[in-house]
């Protein structure tokens, strides 16, 4: 399986009116099949913080850890419902997204 994982900035409309300031989010998105590719029943977010925070901590458990563990393949089971059995999982960083140059 493929993931995609991106991260960005926005005003929220709370902020527009509040002036709370702009809030950062990252998330993944779990590659569908073909016929699926507009639903959002497969995307996650992972991590919400302010804009002008570091946001390192995350990047790097997701990067060192959370990354490596699922594209190793070997510990991954997860349930079928389709197949109703557990079935070994291996997935793949397709893209990063993010908003820099």
């Amino acid at each position: 399986m493929c993931i995609n994982e991106w991260s960005d900035d926005f005003e929220p409309h709370v902020s527009i009116m509040g002036n709370c300031g702009s809030l950062w989010v990252k998330c993944i998105m779990i590659k569908l099949p073909h016929d699926e590719l507009h639903s959002l029943s497969h995307i996650y977010s992972i991590a919400i913080g302010y804009k002008g925070s570091s946001h390192e901590a995350v990047e790097q458990k997701f990067a060192n850890k959370e990354l490596l563990d699922l594209s190793s393949g070997t510990e991954n089971w997860f349930y079928h419902g389709e197949l109703k059995a557990n079935v070994q999982v291996h997935m793949q960083l397709f893209t990063s997204l993010q908003d820099q140059p």
